[in-house]
């Protein structure tokens, strides 16, 4: 059961990594959780069965707490990089929206300097000597 419990809790972190989230304390955590289920299988493998339960107990507790803390730590991720999505979203219009009020004062001004060196030209005549 505990090594059930283990393997879960790595597929949570595996899936909190996945989202974005900084895991490296909960695989220090699962690190030791793995050495203890390590210690707990070899101590039944050669019959020494004074300290199994409690490595197995202690197994299963930091498998369910790691679990617990990786999904909290995906869903924190996953709604950080939601916001961040949106708040360029937000910039990216306000810029383009910007530069395109800045462009139709240019053009403006552009077309009232063309306009007024166009009145300020005056036509020549010229007499028709016939």
């Amino acid at each position: 059961m505990a090594n059930i419990d283990l393997g879960q809790a790595f597929n949570a972190v595996l899936d909190a990594e996945k989202a974005g989230a900084n895991v490296t304390e909960l695989l220090s955590k699962l690190n030791t959780a793995g050495d203890l289920l390590a210690g707990a299988q070899n101590a039944l493998n050669s019959g020494n069965s004074a300290n199994i339960t409690s490595n197995l107990e202690n197994v299963r507790l930091i498998a369910n707490q790691v679990n617990v803390d990786a999904v909290n730590l995906r869903n924190v991720s996953l709604v950080n990089s939601q916001n961040f999505h949106w708040l360029i979203l937000t910039f990216s219009v306000m810029g383009a929206v910007v530069f395109v009020f800045f462009l139709l004062v240019v053009w403006r001004r552009f077309k009232r300097g063309s306009i007024r060196k166009l009145l300020e030209t005056k036509p020549e005549v010229v007499e028709n000597t016939l």
